[in-house]
């Protein structure tokens, strides 16, 4: 619940306030991050972004949307470990813990349209349920590792008792 409210805290600040522009325009010079950064461009909503044409918007995009995967990536983990105690399918857990995420990640869209000086974005959603699908996957990776080490655990300890 805490990480639910840190997400919608952060989506309800001005962009301004977390705008990264300023103390990347200081500690960089525009000249040289266009010389060290690849020629890359994409569109996103109604504009391109460019890390040649713009470079300080080229990184702060990146770590923004960085961002929201590393956020809804921690959800999906965090909600994996509160449904720990129920015994459920884990695919019924995934889609669980995805309907969660979809959810989330759409309400924090709308609390955005709804706030000064922030804009609601369709893709951030795909980005936001991209994290949570990167989050089950993690969960998903160290949970079969633990299974197999607690197997190959039990064999090695039948074999040391003597039993076969």
């Amino acid at each position: 619940m805490l990480w639910l409210g840190l997400i919608f805290i952060l989506s309800s600040q001005p962009y301004q306030a977390q705008s990264l522009k300023p103390l990347l325009n200081q500690q960089f010079s525009q000249d040289k991050l266009q010389e060290v950064l690849p020629d890359v461009s994409f569109p996103y909503r109604e504009s391109i972004i460019s890390a040649k044409k713009d470079p300080v918007h080229f990184i702060e995009f990146v770590f923004r949307k960085g961002a929201h995967l590393f956020m809804y990536a921690m959800l999906a983990v965090l909600a994996s470990i509160a449904l720990l105690p129920y015994r459920m399918p884990l695919m019924v857990k995934g889609c669980f813990i995805l309907a969660a995420v979809a959810m989330t990640a759409i309400l924090d869209e709308w609390n955005q349209l709804h706030r000064a000086e922030r804009t609601g974005a369709v893709q951030d959603v795909f980005i936001d349920l991209s994290g949570g699908l990167i989050g089950l996957l993690l969960v998903s990776l160290v949970y079969h590792r633990f299974r197999a080490s607690r197997r190959e655990s039990a064999l090695r300890g039948g074999r040391e008792s003597g039993q076969p």
